[in-house]
């Protein structure tokens, strides 16, 4: 962490090294000082140090808790909405060729070298509820109907949400 204006700096074992201002402000401003003219700039450059990081120290607290804050709104958004999403999966119905065909092409689309990172990020997700009932819907192509909340697994992410709620988000 840089500070004001480096005014010092510490090597490996800790020994300062002053910058060259602190040396001016010694010979010229406090040359009436004589000898305590160094000591009185170092302890100068000292107090501004300690402000600066007092100060960093600070805006640092009131970040994190703004972020903290902005971090807990999201999460509660995205509960709220994967579980609208995972509501509405409990009317939708997809047959078993639908799904082994969406599931195809799902995992293909996660390489697709040309598709953005957001589709691609999309269908990783998609690819990971789908791929556990990929097996038995594969065993069985037919054209019959399944609810699509029957063939999705959400796995980890039921215990996320689930952990996120009982924080209250």
């Amino acid at each position: 962490m840089a500070a004001t204006q480096d005014l010092m700096k510490f090597d490996r074992a800790g020994k300062v090294q002053w910058h060259g201002a602190i040396g001016q402000v010694a010979a010229v401003a406090l040359s009436p000082f004589g000898a305590a003219a160094y000591v009185t700039a170092q302890l100068g450059a000292c107090v501004k140090e300690i402000t600066y990081f007092r100060t960093e120290s600070r805006r640092l607290h009131h970040a994190a808790k703004a972020i903290s804050e902005e971090i807990r709104l999201r999460e509660a958004n995205i509960v709220r909405v994967f579980e609208a999403q995972r509501r509405a999966a409990v009317h939708a119905s997809v047959t078993h060729e639908a799904f082994i065909a969406g599931w195809e092409k799902v995992v293909a689309a996660t390489c697709d070298p040309g598709a953005s990172r957001q589709y691609r990020e999309t269908t990783a997700g998609v690819a990971i509820i789908m791929t556990r009932q990929f097996p038995l819907m594969a065993a069985q192509p037919t054209n019959d109907l399944v609810k699509l909340i029957n063939v999705l697994d959400f796995g980890r992410t039921e215990k996320e949400v689930a952990a996120w709620r009982q924080l209250g988000r």
